[in-house]
């Protein structure tokens, strides 16, 4: 399969070895703005490629469970069960909706959506700090990255993404949908 960073892109070659991109053989371009991945406070930042969902009945056994697929320029990106994606949302709104306020902003790995995308079993996800994944009001990706992170303690950030942050483990996914 074609490396779906290198045809989003179009202008260089990622390699997701250490969670930080390298961007090599560029012809023009700004080069911050095809880092995929970096540390930082939160990004807020619409998705970097658009995301199309069907529902759909799984492939490998016959039931009566719907599920979402994801798909990007048409090739499948994966498959999410509607109950993760509930798991996700109510776990979002257990955050306290009235922030408190914060001295400074944590340090997240900012992730475009390709990269989460780009690999069906590497996620750059652990370590000290959390994942933060900016998809700016596009509800398709939000609810496809919400089924994608519920096993690892991923949050929909509807409000502050500090008190999301305090109230998530430590290299958990963050959904950046506002």
């Amino acid at each position: 399969m074609m490396d779906l960073l290198g045809l989003v892109v179009g202008r260089g070659i990622f390699e997701n070895s250490n969670m930080l991109s390298k961007v090599e053989n560029i012809s023009g371009g700004d080069v911050q703005s095809l880092r995929s991945s970096y540390l930082a406070p939160p990004v807020s930042e619409v998705a970097d490629v658009p995301l199309y969902l069907s529902i759909e009945r799984p492939l490998h056994y016959s039931s009566r469970d719907l599920s979402l697929r994801g798909r990007i320029l048409g090739s499948p990106v994966g498959t999410v069960a509607i109950d993760s994606i509930l798991e996700v949302l109510i776990r979002s709104l257990d955050v306290n909706p009235k922030c408190p306020g914060h001295p400074s902003s944590i340090n997240v790995f900012n992730i475009k959506p390709s990269l989460w995308a780009g690999d069906e079993y590497y996620k750059p996800i652990g370590g000290s700090f959390n994942s933060y994944i900016s998809v700016k009001d596009n509800t398709s990706w939000a609810l496809f990255l919400a089924g994608q992170t519920a096993g690892y303690d991923g949050k929909i950030v509807l409000g502050c993404v500090d008190c999301a942050g305090e109230t998530s483990e430590h290299g958990s996914p963050l959904i950046g949908y506002i």
